[in-house]
């Protein structure tokens, strides 16, 4: 049948109404045309491109902003050390010369009125300390010690202790 069919229609013979009414016509389907993108391929890696070196870009000079960031906290560090290391030798200084015992002496003599002790006096090993508030008589002398008339002695002027005496 298709050899009749093909020979019909070469020929241009009409066709019956039962014929055509089984048949019916398709339009022969249509090329797809591509779709024109709408930018090439280089133009894509080219935009591409520029994307990943702005990126770069901006983390470099993020980069740099923390390393500038960190130098001058680093150099705000290092003179705060500085100022703490002079304030340091300062209060040192200040130390030594408060402790200074010729200055020690000057304030508890001018300013305390306080005397220097012209002697030493010992108590022998069996005696207990009372408190003393008035200093004792003139002493006497005898032998190797000086006895005082409420009983304490000292070393005599002789011996080696007598060095110990002064101040």
């Amino acid at each position: 049948m298709q050899g009749a069919l093909a020979e019909r229609r070469s020929v241009g013979v009409p066709r019956s109404e039962e014929e055509e009414r089984r048949l019916r016509v398709v339009e022969r389907p249509r090329r797809r045309q591509r779709r024109r993108p709408l930018l090439s391929r280089p133009v894509v890696l080219l935009v591409l491109f520029a994307i990943c070196l702005a990126l770069l870009g901006v983390g470099r000079v993020t980069v740099t902003f923390a390393v500038v960031q960190e130098s001058l906290d680093t150099a705000k560090l290092v003179a705060k050390q500085r100022t703490m290391r002079q304030v340091n030798a300062e209060l040192a200084e200040r130390l030594a010369r408060l402790n200074a015992s010729t200055r020690v002496h000057n304030l508890a003599v001018n300013k305390l009125g306080l005397v220097a002790p012209s002697s030493v006096v010992y108590l022998p090993k069996g005696e207990t300390a009372t408190a003393v508030t008035s200093f004792p008589s003139p002493t006497t002398t005898t032998g190797s010690t000086t006895s005082v008339q409420s009983g304490a002695t000292t070393p005599a002027a002789g011996t080696a202790d007598a060095s110990a005496e002064t101040p």
